[in-house]
């Protein structure tokens, strides 16, 4: 076996090496194992991201976008329909329904599709369509209750396309009257 001709970077151990091998790394330095390479790698701290809130301004930590203040008041404000659909790029209503789903969820309505009864899976469709409402609406009013419905995915297609039986308009209307009683004696 050759004699030692290097020492390691860390512990100082005499490792060999071959010379190639030495000019090669990067650093020009040696190590005898990787865990010493590690340690020498890690030995210095890494650099914190210094970002700021993006409405005060004031330093904000790890990868947040906003400070503990302004994330209060931007969660405890409704927006309106415009600053939901005005971000999007892709599916622009995808938001306002998932916001829909859980406050209908949230109000402790039952999945279940109000015609058939089908819990599988299960839509919760607006009533007055997203396209009525003007964009200065608050996300309150498009997505109350007396405007949510649970459908299953044929039945919603149905309900959309003006498609359903008379019978199974009568039963949307039943649940939306009882909705609204409801609402009214709250």
């Amino acid at each position: 076996m050759p004699a030692n001709n290097t020492r390691c970077a860390l512990c100082g151990i005499g490792i060999y090496r071959e010379p190639g091998q030495i000019r090669k790394s990067k650093s020009g330095r040696a190590f005898c194992s990787r865990s010493c390479s590690a340690k020498w790698s890690n030995r210095t701290p890494k650099r914190a991201k210094t970002r700021s809130c993006k409405d005060c301004g004031k330093p904000v930590h790890s990868n947040r976008t906003y400070c503990h203040d302004c994330w209060e008041t931007r969660k405890n404000r409704d927006p309106t329909l415009g600053e939901i659909t005005g971000k999007a790029r892709y599916q622009v209503h995808a938001q306002v329904r998932e916001m829909a789903r859980r406050a209908y969820k949230n109000a402790g309505r039952s999945l279940v599709c109000v015609v058939c009864g089908y819990t599988k899976k299960v839509d919760v469709g607006h009533i007055s369509p997203l396209s009525d409402f003007d964009l200065s609406t608050p996300l309150s009013e498009v997505n109350a209750q007396t405007n949510l419905m649970a459908f299953c995915p044929n039945h919603h297609w149905e309900f959309d396309h003006q498609q359903m039986s008379p019978d199974m308009l009568a039963k949307v209307r039943d649940v939306l009257s009882n909705l609204e009683t409801n609402a009214l004696s709250r």
